[in-house]
């Protein structure tokens, strides 16, 4: 008789990942863990917060790879430790987010100074701003940017010009397009100067889903097969999936995405 092996809870996943980060880092203690939430001290630093959410998503998907997504979100939590590197310019990137993300922040970053900058983009989407390491994402803080001399809007000019520098697929599956871009960043190319119904021959004016950072689907307003089924998908991948940016749908018009109202 074969038995299930049952899946573990959001502490014992928690434990699991700060075990394997203590082995990495020397000299990290526990201060609390609280389901996902787990808090750290380390040194003579402040307190440092570790939100197990993405993690958990992929593990309750995938359980099989449960040590190697412990493995890559340890190695990336090892970055926070280490001393800081001058910012790198060229490594900047927009990142999208929508206003989940943006209710969250405070739990997150109880430092004001370190909170992480962003502008809005539409009612519902915002534009942050992070350095692309080879193991993580660190978004950037008003501190980090006034210490590199720049004002917002350069800075955005620099993190646009950064991401177009990002190769992209565009393929078509039934009635809608998808674009593919490494697996990071494909939400973000919203904000590049690709959106046009030569690329996209759609019916009616384009209207995408971005449900989670590495997935785009495209189609068009007045094509109903293609609707239903990119809102089907924006909708499993919210209900089910991790690194999430947006639950709705969004018609480009006038240069830019505004919030598509089915």
């Amino acid at each position: 008789m074969f038995f299930r092996k049952k899946k573990l809870s959001e502490v014992e996943f928690s434990k699991k990942f700060i075990t394997a980060l203590q082995k990495r880092v020397k000299g990290i203690t526990v201060v609390s863990i609280e389901g996902l939430d787990i808090r750290t001290k380390f040194s003579d630093s402040e307190e440092q917060g570790h939100f197990m959410d993405n993690a958990y998503a992929e593990y309750l998907r995938e359980p099989n790879r449960l040590k190697e997504i412990i493995k890559n979100y340890a190695e990336a939590s090892e970055e926070l430790y280490l001393p800081d590197e001058p910012i790198d310019i060229n490594n900047i990137i927009p990142i999208i987010k929508d206003q989940r993300f943006v209710q969250g922040l405070s739990d997150i970053y109880s430092d004001v100074e370190k909170h992480p900058i962003y502008i809005k983009y539409n009612s519902s989407l915002y534009i942050f701003f992070a350095e692309d390491s080879p193991k993580t994402i660190n978004y950037l803080s008003s501190t980090d940017v006034s210490g590199l001399n720049l004002t917002l809007e350069t800075l955005k000019d620099i993190s646009f010009q950064n991401l177009s520098e990002y190769g992209f697929k565009i393929t078509k599956n039934n009635n809608i397009y998808i674009i593919t871009a490494g697996g990071y960043y494909e939400s973000s190319l919203i904000l590049l100067n690709i959106w046009n119904k030569e690329t996209f021959p759609v019916e009616g004016e384009l209207v995408i889903g971005i449900p989670s950072r590495d997935v785009v689907l495209v189609t068009g307003s007045r094509d109903s097969e293609g609707l239903h089924e990119v809102y089907d998908i924006v909708k499993n991948i919210n209900d089910t999936g991790d690194h999430l940016v947006a639950d709705k749908l969004f018609e480009y018009k006038n240069g830019e995405f505004e919030v598509f109202q089915l």
